[in-house]
């Protein structure tokens, strides 16, 4: 045991350096490990233990951005900007229509529910009012609206409104014709309360509406029934001029996706005569839906599809391909709008009126695809806060706010 101690000190005194290096780590770790044993002295408190450095927190998404500036903070929220980018308006993208006296969907901002060559129904949601200006004379209508009526029709003589099935109260058909009457707005009954308009249409001396329960149903303009048809199909949509209706309903199921062809039936009616003057099916091109449905002044039945095709029921004289007499008549080609469309850069034909051959039409941005709006109205002052029936200077003339239509002429190809 001395050799090993006598040979310890040797080394300690030839290397000391060493030797001091080895006694602090074991001092180190005699310091680490903790003494089960040690209890603290009594009445004094126990050592203060050296604190250590909390990791750092994760940055949160604020702190981030305000410390890379608002670079990053675009790039960390694309999708918020889109949202907020995204337009407020409704779209009317793919297989968009026109049709009129159909319900049109509800919206905040003024809208169109009825635009043709007789007038215009205007709907002010936020003022819970319908306008009916004429073309003629510029006659003026003012109507509340506390049922949410979506559907409207005007002829020279009347006007007609309807509320579908969702409407407050249940489905209701309105009937307002342009000369003072005792009433001023008159109500026409439907069968049953479960019975709902589903379509409308506004001739010279006539009402007509097409109902969930597969009816045809036409009224005087006091509201009184006139008569009652059956319809084979779902309703799609209602035109009417003079005593003149064309009526066009589904011919079968609703196609399963949106290229699938649409098959529609329709029949031109002759209200006044109470005779029918033609019925069979309604081309449309390959994958189209009905997007306008109208009678010119003269009294052809016209129709557009969502691609732009426009057809006119031809040749109801004698003469003419058909029955001997005469009355069959065949739908041809007479226009495509939707060269003309190409022509302005990708802007949309909203279809007005057809007279003389001649497409009269609204243009619609192609940016947005919207509808036409009518101007703005203040419920105080302008056009509300003017009599009925009376023009004011702040008054825009009928239509869109008075702009010009664009011609599109006819060509039988």
């Amino acid at each position: 045991l001395k050799a090993v101690l006598a040979q310890a000190s040797r080394a300690k005194a030839a290397h000391p350096s060493e030797m001091a290096t080895l006694e602090g780590m074991r001092a180190a770790e005699l310091e680490e490990e903790p003494d089960d044993n040690y209890r603290p002295p009594i009445g004094k408190e126990p050592p203060a233990q050296p604190e250590v450095a909390a990791p750092p927190a994760a940055t949160t998404a604020a702190e981030k951005v305000e410390e890379t500036g608002p670079a990053l903070a675009e790039e960390e929220a694309p999708d918020e900007e889109e949202e907020e980018a995204a337009p407020s308006a409704p779209m009317l993208i793919g297989h968009w229509q026109q049709l009129e006296g159909v319900p049109r969907p509800s919206a905040e901002t003024p809208r169109f529910l009825a635009w043709n060559g007789n007038g215009h129904v205007a709907r002010y949601p936020s003022e819970a009012r319908l306008e009916v200006q004429y073309a003629e004379e510029g006659h003026l209508q003012r109507h509340t609206d506390s049922i949410g009526l979506n559907m409207a029709a005007v002829s020279p003589a009347a006007c007609c409104l309807a509320a579908g099935a969702g409407a407050g109260g249940g489905s209701q058909l309105l009937i307002r014709p342009r000369q003072q009457w005792d009433k001023t707005v008159l109500s026409a009954s439907l069968g049953s309360a479960d019975e709902a308009v589903e379509a409308v249409a506004c001739g010279d001396t006539f009402v007509a509406a097409l109902t969930s329960k597969r009816l045809l149903r036409i009224y005087g303009l006091s509201g009184l029934p006139l008569g009652v048809v059956s319809v084979p199909g779902r309703s799609k949509a209602l035109a009417a001029r003079g005593e003149h209706l064309c009526v066009v309903t589904a011919a079968g199921a609703a196609p399963e996706d949106d290229d699938g062809d649409e098959a529609l039936d329709f029949r031109l009616l002759d209200v006044g005569t109470r005779s029918q003057r033609a019925a069979g099916r309604l081309p449309l091109s390959p994958g189209a839906r009905l997007r306008w449905l109208g009678l010119s002044a003269e009294l052809a039945p016209v129709a557009v599809d969502t691609l732009g095709v426009a057809r006119s029921l031809l040749g109801l004289g004698p003469g003419s391909w058909g029955p001997a007499g005469g009355g069959g008549g065949e739908w041809t080609v007479v226009a495509q709008l939707a060269r003309e469309e190409e022509a302005l850069g990708g802007a949309r034909l909203w279809v007005v009126d057809v007279c003389l051959g001649t497409f009269f039409c609204a243009e619609v941005g192609a940016d947005s695809l919207e509808e036409p709006r009518p101007p703005s109205r203040d419920s105080e002052g302008g056009l509300f806060g003017a009599a009925e029936g009376a023009l004011t200077a702040q008054r825009p003339a009928w239509g869109q706010g008075g702009a010009a239509l664009r011609e599109v002429r006819w060509e039988v190809p």
